[in-house]
């Protein structure tokens, strides 16, 4: 009987941890947010990022002034390395999955670039989220979280521990 019960209740956490999957629009929308933001970006959009970023991460990094400041000097560092994304792509998106009230999923990208003369590229991500009662999908780049996961739980309450992060894997080419 212990079993059972133990099963059941491993059922139910599992149930409230997982969202229903992602319809094919919103796996295009989001899709098409990840590469219209990164193509604003790479033309000197800076704010772009900013716009879709979760308010929660836009607080972790001292507001929305000092994160246009944080992303204007660091697109102003690239232009410095003559850094040049040559290709930027939105390839799948994951199962989604609930942080509190928050639809999760992570979203992976394809990117080729020149710097310094040099070709790097590789594969990354992106997280996408949406708020409870909200058709407006936020974005927060993932490359730099697998070295800090821990600010998953401050950007999103309730972020699952069990969830794996997607590989991020750069270089030469």
């Amino acid at each position: 009987m212990r079993i059972i019960a133990a099963l059941f209740a491993l059922l139910v956490s599992l149930s409230t941890a997982f969202a229903a999957g992602l319809n094919e629009k919103d796996q295009a929308d989001i899709r098409t947010l990840v590469e219209a933001v990164m193509t604003r970006y790479n033309a000197g959009d800076t704010e772009a990022l900013v716009e879709v970023m979760p308010q929660t991460a836009i607080e972790l990094f001292g507001g929305r002034d000092a994160l246009k400041l944080m992303t204007r000097e660091a697109f102003e560092q690239q232009k410095a390395r003559n850094l040049v994304f040559e290709k930027f792509s939105a390839g799948k998106v994951s199962e989604p999955f609930m942080a509190g009230d928050t639809t999760v999923a992570f979203v992976t990208t394809e990117v080729s670039l020149t710097a310094d003369g040099k070709r790097f590229g590789g594969t990354g991500f992106m997280i996408a989220s949406r708020e409870k009662g909200s058709d407006k999908w936020q974005l927060l780049g993932g490359d730099g979280i697998n070295r800090n996961p821990e600010v998953l739980q401050k950007v999103y309450k309730g972020f699952p521990a069990n969830i794996s992060l997607p590989p991020v894997k750069y270089g030469l080419q």
